[in-house]
């Protein structure tokens, strides 16, 4: 019926024949002797996980037709270093490419329109990327989301020509007003942010473990709409971070002693303490809300 349900061989090169239109999920999972297959032209789809865990696969060419690449269907491929997609494809789903950790690069079309979170996420070997204009990154808090995490090398990030909703400069990737910085994913040392950026995405920072002191220069006069500028989970794993800069005019946070608050009508709520260690003490008078949640590696 034209549909690949398993592979039981020995791994190696594989040549799956034409005429099969369909890989099932998980059909090749976990099969570390697998170094190359070759895709027939009558491939169009391929399930979630269906490559994930090939740890001996180096290289994957994808046929005309596909136009989705599955939940993680190439998970954890610690050994790929290079992937070729046609133009055709519309989107890449969550975890695709998770801890692909030899992947370098990889060129996208621009038929591209949606590349779900966390797609290429522990990509730790990433050192370029451009985003096609067609992806936008939304999400349901109005920041979008973070593909980039833990990519720590990942400073040649760029935003193709013509793409209305995003821009991207020095390693880091903004709307297009630059009022909501989506991710830095190489930010390490000093980083100083734009003075139009009022928020930041709930993943913006996670992982920067070279980041040391952040510098707001927003005065953001009040609380967005009413959604709050900064998300505790946007400095998760900023173990050195151990210093953060406000603009003194900023009428939403304040920074002290390495942590970042933010001010509310019941009192200053702690925002983040990334580089927090063994016993530490709250000031008297800082609240807690349902919207806060403060992250750090104790």
């Amino acid at each position: 019926n034209g549909v690949l349900k398993e592979y039981n061989g020995p791994g190696g090169v594989v040549v799956i024949p034409e005429g099969v239109t369909e890989i099932y999920w998980a059909a090749f999972r976990n099969c570390a002797g697998l170094t190359e297959v070759a895709l027939p032209s009558s491939l169009r789809n391929f399930g979630s996980s269906a490559f994930a865990g090939c740890t001996g696969l180096t290289q994957i060419t994808l046929p005309e037709g596909v136009t989705k690449i599955s939940y993680m269907a190439f998970a954890d491929c610690t050994a790929l270093t290079r992937v070729t997609i046609p133009e055709g494809l519309i989107e890449i789903e969550r975890e695709a490419f998770r801890g692909c950790t030899s992947l370098t690069e990889i060129d996208l079309p621009g038929s591209v329109i949606a590349i779900d979170m966390d797609a290429f996420r522990d990509c730790t070997s990433l050192t370029k990327f451009t985003v096609p204009k067609g992806v936008s990154f939304p999400d349901i808090s109005g920041t979008g989301y973070n593909v980039f995490v833990n990519c720590h090398q990942l400073k040649d990030l760029r935003v193709a020509e013509g793409n209305p909703n995003l821009t991207a400069e020095g390693g880091a990737l903004y709307n297009a007003d630059r009022t909501v910085l989506i991710a830095w994913p190489g930010a390490e040392g000093h980083v100083e942010l734009p003075g139009t950026v009022e928020r930041l995405s709930s993943q913006a920072f996670t992982g920067c473990t070279g980041l040391t002191s952040l510098t707001i220069r927003s005065k953001m006069e009040s609380n967005v709409n009413s959604r709050q500028p900064i998300n505790a989970l946007a400095f998760t794993g900023c173990i050195n971070l151990t210093q953060f800069r406000v603009n003194p005019e900023n009428q939403v946070l304040y920074a002290q002693d390495g942590a970042l608050y933010r001010r509310e009508e019941n009192g200053p709520v702690l925002v983040s303490w990334p580089a927090a260690r063994g016993a530490v003490v709250v000031p008297d008078g800082v609240v807690n809300d349902r919207w806060s949640g403060v992250w750090c590696d104790f």
